[in-house]
């Protein structure tokens, strides 16, 4: 009787434990989607410290589960890249080579944890995160449609957001351009936004299996207007089915080509309408800012090929100037001092083709979620409209398709 006693504390202790543990591990990957695309109202040095501080703090308390899996080449390509820069500018871009490499070292961090958690961890914490963000995106499009004027504005580097308690977050591109706002969610932009929300579609569909979750996904993806976004999940949308279609009785076969059927009829005009509005509408302006900046990386690429330009935002905009696309019809108030919001080429121009196929590779290759290709296929996708590839989110990713494995397997 005194024994059973005396291991009651210690079972409560060892649970508590476990919470606190969780709560760290949640904490350092909430961090990281936040720094990886998060509005300009979050500072990205102290959020970025504390998932160092936490995503350290959950390695440490969580206990290696499984073979041990070799980093290997992920710390050989980020020698590479360290080698690389100081190759091509010395110790001229020190400040931008520790911002990434801080970034780096959050994203190999979380990377860690994970592989010692468990890859069901990952999903689990992603879909307790991922969740909430659905219903805000869902909210916000309600609560703007019917009581806007609960939103209060607040300018931002020239943009002004409109927000009810800093949760519930949009803004208005273009000056009465009708129709219903795009949430925002935390982040500077619905595309990125919708980056998240597919995942957690993809959690609903293809790991959950949960159809009801999935109905929630993708109304929080159609709340972002994202033509992006839109794509992607009408893909995985067809994917499920046909994955259905190829299961069961041929009546059931049936049912499920009917169904399908039926939800292409209900979403392929506002989809339709939606890409027409970017290439003709009244959001023409985002489709040819996606193409300058597209001609334009590719153009600084090419003048760069081996050793890119390094991670000086500055650097990239005096040198695009001499390789800008010149047959834009952007004002020239947009194509001036002006970033690149691909990703992919964000990559590629920064460290150059050979080092920056490696990471792409790896993010194809990605190894925290099943279904490798079609995981890989969403981020890159994605990363092609968005310039956080580099950030904690997408490079733990990326760093998983470059694990090795253990002689086990």
């Amino acid at each position: 009787m005194t024994g059973v006693a005396a291991k009651a504390p210690q079972r409560i202790a060892g649970s508590a434990g476990l919470a606190l543990v969780d709560i760290v591990r949640r904490g350092a990957l909430f961090g990281a989607i936040l720094i990886s695309g998060g509005n300009l109202l979050i500072p990205r040095v102290p959020v970025l410290v504390a998932v160092l501080v936490l995503g350290t703090l959950a390695f440490a308390a969580t206990p290696r589960r499984g073979p041990r899996e070799r980093i290997d080449a992920i710390l050989a390509l980020i020698g590479a890249v360290l080698l690389l820069s100081l190759l091509r500018s010395g110790l001229a871009e020190m400040d931008a080579l520790v911002i990434r490499y801080a970034n780096f070292a959050a994203g190999l961090i979380l990377l860690l944890v994970y592989l010692r958690a468990g890859r069901a961890r990952f999903v689990s914490d992603l879909v307790m995160l991922l969740a909430p963000l659905a219903w805000v995106a869902i909210g916000t499009v309600g609560l703007a449609t019917f009581a806007q004027p609960l939103f209060q504005p607040l300018e931002i580097n020239e943009t002004v957001y409109y927000h009810l308690l800093y949760i519930f977050n949009f803004h208005v591109q273009i000056e009465d351009a009708g129709g219903l706002m795009r949430a925002n969610g935390p982040f500077y932009e619905p595309g990125v936004f919708q980056i998240y929300l597919n995942l957690y579609l993809y959690l609903c569909l293809f790991v959950l299996r949960s159809w009801r979750r999935a109905l929630v996904a993708a109304l929080a993806v159609a709340a972002t207007q994202s033509t992006t976004g839109l794509a992607l999940a009408c893909g995985l949308g067809a994917i499920a089915l046909w994955r259905q279609i190829g299961r069961g009785s041929l009546q059931r076969r049936a049912a499920m080509l009917v169904t399908g059927a039926a939800i292409a009829a209900i979403v392929a005009g506002p989809v339709i309408d939606n890409v027409r509005s970017k290439l003709v509408g009244d959001f023409a302006g985002s489709g040819m800012a996606r193409q300058f900046d597209l001609i334009t990386g590719i153009n600084v690429i090419l003048a760069h090929p081996i050793g890119g330009i390094g991670f000086d935002q500055e650097t990239y905009r005096q040198v695009s100037g001499a390789y800008a696309f010149q047959d834009t019809l952007l004002d020239d108030r947009i194509t001036e001092d002006r970033g690149n919001t691909n990703g992919v080429l964000v990559i590629l121009y920064s460290v150059g083709i050979p080092l920056g196929m490696v990471f792409l590779w790896g993010l194809v290759r990605q190894t925290l979620l099943p279904d490798r290709l079609l995981v890989g296929g969403i981020l890159l996708v994605s990363l092609m409209t968005e310039s956080i590839s580099l950030t904690p989110f997408p490079l733990m990713f990326l760093f998983s398709g470059l694990l090795l494995p253990p002689r086990e397997r």
